[in-house]
């Protein structure tokens, strides 16, 4: 009894399939035949290329989205008339100016789709270049892009003249740098790099630098730091340098774009009444350089 007991137990040992059998007639299974691949070699050798591709954008892909974008307004005012290919001039000096922040800080900025939005002024030219003007203007036509989602706006303005300017996350460009740039591109689109300084420098300004010499290095010697002679710098043009891409940031003022701690003082508060701007480092945090 002991010993069918034993063997019994023995069977069942076996997994499922064990216990319907004898020592006899067990065979072990035979595996099964796995499905034939009838794909081609090169059916095969693409599906691992978008597989490569997938996992390639997973790891590119870049951690830290920017929470705020930038984009254009382009201004006609009063009488004024846009130019017929305005957009994709536009396009290309942003996309120039993208890519000079990203080659000095390692970070840029990220754009808004569509970059550029007409804004039409009820002013005439004189007037609506006023700083104040063109600031109401963009506060009250993109007021969910500027005041909301507190975009940057580079406001180009048809048919002005006059300074350009930089300040409260806006960029002021005025008809003259416009007309230079647009002309340049028209005609010899390789050289548009080489008029485009002014534009990087005023997009400094509206993230907050100010003038190098007259202001930064005054105000972080008050922390003990000297900064040394001065080289032609973006935000102090002493020098012409031609191509945008000559002209770079103090390692300071690159502190000072992507630090929010970093001598706040010496980034002086530039945001307008009653709305408080975010800092460059907000804009500033995208990690790779689209194609453009």
């Amino acid at each position: 009894m002991k010993k069918l007991i034993l063997i019994s137990a023995l069977l069942l040992s076996f997994n499922g399939w064990a216990a319907y059998t004898t020592e006899d007639d067990f065979e072990p299974p035979m595996p099964e035949e796995s499905e034939k691949d009838y794909r081609s070699a090169i059916d095969i050798f693409n599906e691992s290329l978008d597989s490569f591709d997938q996992e390639l954008e997973k790891i590119s892909s870049p951690m830290n989205k920017p929470t705020h974008l930038l984009q254009v307004a382009y201004v006609i005012p009063k009488g004024e008339t846009a130019k017929p290919r305005a957009d994709e001039v536009i396009k290309k000096i942003i996309s120039i100016l993208q890519k000079h922040y990203y080659e000095q800080l390692g970070v840029t900025f990220e754009l808004k789709e569509p970059l550029m939005t007409v804004v039409r002024s009820p002013l005439r030219p004189i007037n609506a270049i006023e700083w104040n003007n063109n600031a109401e203007l963009i506060r009250r036509e993109l007021n969910r892009d500027y005041v909301v989602n507190q975009n940057v706006v580079v406001s180009i303005l048809e048919g002005t003249n006059g300074e350009a300017g930089g300040s409260w996350n806006i960029v002021k460009m005025t008809g003259g740098f416009w007309n230079t740039a647009y002309e340049t591109y028209m005609n010899d689109p390789d050289q548009l790099p080489n008029k485009l300084a002014a534009w990087s420098h005023e997009l400094g300004h509206a993230f907050g630098l100010l003038h190098t010499a007259e202001f930064t290095v005054a105000c972080l010697a008050k922390h003990g730091i000297n900064v040394g002679p001065l080289p032609s710098l973006l935000m102090q043009m002493t020098i012409e340098l031609g191509s945008v891409f000559n002209y770079p940031f103090l390692e300071e003022e690159k502190s000072l774009l992507l630090n929010p701690d970093y001598y706040p003082d010496c980034r002086p508060v530039l945001s307008p009444p009653n709305l408080i701007k975010p800092h460059a480092s907000k804009h500033l945090s995208l990690t790779y350089l689209p194609n453009n």
